[in-house]
């Protein structure tokens, strides 16, 4: 009885520490996902305590308000668009996703890279406003999205060469017929 009662113990143990594994393994991964994204969780919350003050201070009917207001005003303008910039990201990687399209994906794709790149540029622009450390030429050449429309101007340019070149049969001749027989005069 003790015997059978210490091994579902054990297997509990066991299970427990496999599930919390598991579960830092997934915690690892969301900060890894997280990472990309320039704006820290620390920023995000600056700017939306920014955004708060700035609705009450819109409520409010005063000189002192309205300065104090148009202070920040930039700031969360800046802020909104660049939520409205994500929320499209996210839309246009869904539709992506979905498009049977060559040519809709590609220029989903280009629109998803346009808006990436603003994104970024966003980015520093709103961390320069809240006296945070920013890059702003790091933003204008991101390595990555280089390399890609180096490889799209590649492609492209095989794509055009394998489309000029062509076979040129003689007519009145099969090509089984050169295969097999070589030259065939007439």
């Amino acid at each position: 009885m003790q015997s059978v009662l210490l091994l579902l113990v054990v297997a509990i143990c066991l299970t427990s520490v496999r599930s919390f594994v598991s579960r830092g393994q997934c915690a690892q991964k969301r900060i890894v996902v997280s990472s990309l994204n320039a704006l820290d969780a620390d920023t995000i919350g600056r700017l939306d305590e920014l955004k708060e003050k700035f609705t009450r201070l819109s409520n409010v009917v005063s000189d002192e308000s309205d300065a104090e207001k148009a202070k920040i005003s930039d700031v969360v303008e800046k802020y909104d668009t660049y939520k409205e910039v994500k929320t499209m990201m996210g839309k246009l990687r869904l539709m992506w996703r979905a498009e049977a399209s060559d040519r809709r994906k590609a220029k989903q794709l280009k629109s998803f890279t346009d808006l990436y790149n603003g994104k970024l540029e966003m980015e520093e622009v709103l961390k320069e406003k809240l006296g945070l450390p920013y890059n702003k030429e790091s933003v204008s050449t991101v390595k990555e999205l280089a390399t890609v429309a180096d490889f799209d101007a590649k492609i492209a340019k095989l794509t055009k060469d394998l489309e000029s070149v062509e076979m040129v049969i003689p007519s009145g001749m099969s090509t089984r017929d050169e295969r097999f027989f070589g030259q065939v005069k007439s």
